[in-house]
């Protein structure tokens, strides 16, 4: 129950940046893993159908209140057992018993986050964890949070908390 409708010359710079992130994560063999590219998907269905669509989206109108809660908790439980693991949107919607670009949208509103966002999140914050209470070696860690690599994991974790891992566990022991 939806078409696009057809637009030529029409430049979109949010359409072009996502197609750029996607045909870089593609190039890279998708080293930030398959839900980050799943959601760069998303997020060009989701900005074409905003900007181009002739149809109608059917969507749930209770869609406004986010997951329910019993649904948000088992997903959340189902991204703690699967951390180090490859986490893909099918499988977490699957869990929600809904379609990803469904179960995607409400889940942002639930929980403030994209699922990749909150993945990420959650990963490391377990590093933190990790890096605080444990004496593991940081490839280790990287590969118990399901980060393709440690240097992945040291280029997130920086982002996230503004010091590399080895910085982040030399603090937390003193």
């Amino acid at each position: 129950d939806f078409e696009l409708q057809r637009a030529n010359h029409v430049h979109d710079p949010q359409i072009e940046r996502i197609g750029y992130a996607l045909m870089s994560e593609c190039e890279s063999g998708f080293m930030s893993g398959q839900l980050f590219g799943e959601s760069l998907a998303l997020a060009l269905v989701s900005r074409l159908m905003a900007r181009f669509g002739a149809g109608s989206l059917l969507l749930d109108t209770a869609a406004g209140n986010g997951l329910p809660l019993w649904r948000l908790r088992q997903v959340k439980q189902y991204v703690e057992d699967n951390l180090a693991g490859n986490l893909c949107m099918a499988d977490l919607a699957a869990v929600a018993h809904m379609s990803e670009f469904h179960f995607s949208r409400l889940f942002k509103q639930s929980t403030g986050y994209t699922p990749y966002r909150y993945i990420v999140g959650r990963r490391v914050q377990r590093g933190r964890e990790l890096l605080a209470k444990t004496a593991l070696p940081l490839q280790e860690i990287s590969e118990k949070l399901g980060f393709g690599d440690q240097s992945h994991f040291t280029t997130v974790f920086r982002k996230n908390v503004g010091m590399t891992p080895k910085q982040f566990r030399d603090r937390s022991r003193q």
